[in-house]
């Protein structure tokens, strides 16, 4: 059995039901206009749909000096925290430039989140591993940190990518006279 509508009965009612939209629109277009409401803009302009950003973190180099700061000092600038650790890191001995790459994320305590990544280590192969015991000694003897109130909650679960940096005595070999020849 067959239940659709006659076509005229179907078109009828397509026009009363077009009609009632039309006067719908009328009436929320008249009523905006008393009432002093601007007309709505696109809906997805009103609430965009970005992927949400990430948090970049803070990437910082420390050249090891020997210049020493106080440990009980409050921290207040992310610098800070990578001159702290500095400050408590002893490198091993060695020639040349020695680098290493820590990655830590801190509570707003002063601790850190996880545990901390060594991602680099530029360093002779025999010295690559008392590198990376110098640098995890620097941070059993430097944390906790003690930041500031506002610096702690603003650094909260920020990664921090710090390389340190040794400079050792470099050797020159003296290969002859300078003038390149003899005489």
């Amino acid at each position: 059995m067959n239940r659709a509508l006659p076509l005229p009965l179907a078109l009828a009612l397509a026009c009363v039901a077009g009609d009632a939209l039309a006067v719908t629109a009328r009436w929320q277009r008249h009523w905006r206009r008393e009432n002093h409401v601007p007309p709505n803009p696109h809906p997805e302009l009103l609430h965009p749909v970005y992927p949400a950003p990430a948090p970049s973190g803070f990437v910082m180099d420390v050249v090891k000096t020997g210049a020493a700061t106080d440990a009980n000092e409050t921290i207040r600038r992310p610098r800070d925290v990578a001159e702290r650790l500095a400050a408590c890191w002893t490198p091993p001995d060695g020639d040349g430039r020695r680098e290493i790459t820590l990655r830590l994320q801190f509570a707003a305590s002063g601790k850190t989140i996880g545990e901390p990544r060594i991602s680099y280590v530029n360093a002779a192969n025999g010295s690559r591993d008392a590198l990376a015991s110098s640098i995890r000694a620097a941070l059993a003897a430097c944390l906790p940190l003690r930041f500031t109130g506002s610096l702690g909650a603003a650094i909260a679960g920020y990664p921090f990518a710090i390389r340190f940096i040794a400079t050792g005595v470099e050797r020159q070999i003296n290969t002859g006279d300078q003038n390149g020849g003899s005489r």
